[in-house]
């Protein structure tokens, strides 16, 4: 029977073990030795005998996670498969989880399994142990600082890495060993400027090559807390764009996204989790054709912003009530979409919209570098080695940047999250071209024509989101409903000496002011924005506040305190309601 068993050591060494803890092998059981009145005699303990093969370590960078392979035979020399036990499992009812993978013929006798369990951890002292990382990004192993990717490690030799618990497009995450001809890669990477136009083309380089530098950043407080976002119609190129910088770190193309709009919350949380310090993209959100399908897709597109603008995930409960580990994004994302997602100001302000049409870009220029996308890889690969090397002045570098860029990359439209994320764009331009320079790839005037050029596009894009995010303001929703209620003649306003009230009167006017009736102005106004389809976000009481706050209604001076005024109307016979007071400019009159 011993001689069946495929078990690294020699028989008499087996059985030397075994008995050493009273335990041994007969007739295919496995036996507990007991002394009786000085006879040895054996109690069956489990009718196969089992070993471990091999022990796993699974490294997420947060945790770890243990599994143990074992292999076993069954009486009658029937081989049992190698199957994989957590620790947990190891550690628990052994008499549930070995015939739950193993099969109802394997039996563990009553009150036996801590001492099976005994006999396979005596058995396992010589097996192979390893270490397996599920995750990417930045790691020290053994005191040397190594890039995870699918294949590996840059910088790192016989480091394993499994990424398929985020599904099997993640394993396009390869980088190259080495760059073979740095100068071809270069003009490669520098060519896609040519093909982009500036408002695209800086903005993704500086999410790509902000990516590797996340947890770095992070450390020192920073957080790349923002999603660029590539919107436009189908066919525009939005996805080509996407998928060749998502090739800066693999093997990519547009129908090989991580991530798209229509996965579940979870999924799309537990891919940016393990995609960390490298670049991601969610794809694809589409008007949808029903409006289940279209909020669950707004859901997700929140909970995006909510995850990369926050930093967090989820709270996640297990069983028994206790929190389970929660999955927060550790690297960067670019999401695209055919349309904006309707998430409110709050959740919009999360993302920097790019604008994307085929007047942007060379589209048969991107495709053609398709065919030579290794070249970005390999350029990345020169990237990261750099940052291993300039680790340490890499966050000063980026925060100097970032805290000018924040003094001049202002909107005198909107102030808010938009700011400080085109800013931190900004400073991680400013790593990405202060590394060409350095590397050679860059001459001096190379390198401040880039700095203004850049500049110049990202405070277009800063222009361009604070006219969104001011239109998703509450406050400049409900004036702008107000403005189409009143022009459209769907509501009218009367002068306040008016001999006869209009059908449908919403308030008064005098040549200065519009004076307007809060209940009836708030209701007509939501219900017009959401004929529109899209969702009123605040009551009327927290709307006269943003009103107040934003200076656009005068409110009451006296000890009530109220964001209306009591104003007296000759066309109301004199009576003064509580009114909103506000310059008649703003409704366009």
């Amino acid at each position: 029977m011993l001689q069946r068993l495929r078990h690294p050591l020699r028989r008499s060494l087996i059985r030397k073990r075994l008995r050493q803890n009273q335990l041994d092998i007969e007739n295919g059981w496995t036996v507990e030795l007991k002394d009786a009145k000085g006879v040895t005699v054996s109690k069956q303990l489990a009718n196969f005998v089992a070993w471990p093969v091999r022990e796993i370590l699974l490294d997420d960078g947060l945790s770890t996670t243990r599994y143990i392979d074992i292999q076993g035979l069954l009486t009658g020399n029937k081989p049992l498969p190698t199957i994989r036990l957590s620790d947990i499992e190891f550690l628990g009812d052994l008499k549930k989880s070995l015939p739950r993978l193993w099969g109802i013929e394997v039996i563990i006798k009553r009150g036996a399994v801590d001492r099976v369990r005994e006999a396979i951890q005596v058995l396992g002292k010589d097996r192979q142990q390893e270490t397996i990382y599920t995750c990417t990004g930045w790691r020290d192993i053994n005191g040397q600082r190594v890039f995870l990717h699918a294949g590996g490690a840059v910088a790192g030799d016989g480091v394993r890495v499994d990424l398929s618990e985020g599904g099997e497009t993640l394993g396009r995450y390869v980088l190259p060993l080495t760059c073979d001809d740095q100068e071809q890669a270069a003009s490669k990477v520098f060519s896609l400027f040519d093909m982009l136009a500036p408002h695209i083309a800086y903005p993704m380089f500086a999410i790509t090559f902000l990516s590797p530098l996340c947890s770095i950043l992070r450390e020192e407080g920073a957080v790349i807390d923002f999603v660029p976002y590539l919107v436009g119609r189908s066919q525009n190129g939005k996805s080509v764009i996407a998928a060749l910088f998502l090739s800066f770190f693999g093997d990519f193309d547009k129908n090989s996204f991580p991530a798209k709009f229509n996965f579940s919350i979870s999924s799309i949380e537990k891919i940016c989790f393990i995609l960390k310090d490298v670049l991601t993209v969610v794809d694809d959100y589409y008007p949808a054709q029903t409006s289940k399908e279209q909020a669950a897709m707004k859901e997700v597109a929140q909970h995006l912003a909510r995850a990369y603008g926050d930093s967090t995930a989820r709270g996640r409960m297990g069983a028994g009530g206790r929190m389970r580990q929660s999955w927060f994004p550790r690297g960067a994302a670019i999401a695209t979409g055919e349309t904006r997602p309707d998430i409110g100001e709050s959740g919009m302000a999360r993302y920097v919209f790019i604008d994307v049409t085929r007047e942007h870009s060379d589209y048969e220029a991107l495709l053609e570098l398709q065919s030579h996308k290794r070249f970005l890889a390999e350029f990345m690969v020169i990237f990261i080695e750099w940052v291993a090397a300039n680790r340490d002045r890499i966050p000063a570098l980026f925060q100097e940047t970032y805290r000018q860029a924040k003094g001049r990359l202002k909107s005198p439209e909107y102030s808010g999250r938009i700011n400080e994320s085109v800013s931190k764009l900004f400073g991680g331009l400013e790593v990405f071209f202060s590394f060409a320079k350095e590397q050679g790839f860059l001459g001096q005037e190379e390198y401040e024509r880039h700095g203004q050029h850049a500049f110049e596009a990202l405070k277009a894009v800063l222009e361009q989101n604070a006219g969104t995010l001011r239109a998703e303001m509450p406050s400049q929703m409900f004036l702008a409903a107000m403005a189409e209620i009143i022009a459209s003649g769907q509501g009218h306003l009367c002068a306040t000496n008016a001999a006869e009230l209009p059908e449908h009167h919403f308030g008064c006017y005098d040549d200065e002011y519009a004076y307007l009736f809060p209940s009836l102005c708030y209701g007509a106004a939501k219900n017009l924005v959401e004929s529109q389809g899209k969702r009123f976000p605040i009551g009327d009481k927290m709307l006269w506040r943003h009103l107040r706050d934003e200076g656009i209604i005068e409110t009451s001076s006296d000890a009530r305190h109220r964001n209306t005024v009591q104003k007296r109307l000759p066309c109301l016979g004199g009576n003064a309601p509580d009114v909103l007071k506000l310059k008649k400019s703003f409704l366009g009159l």
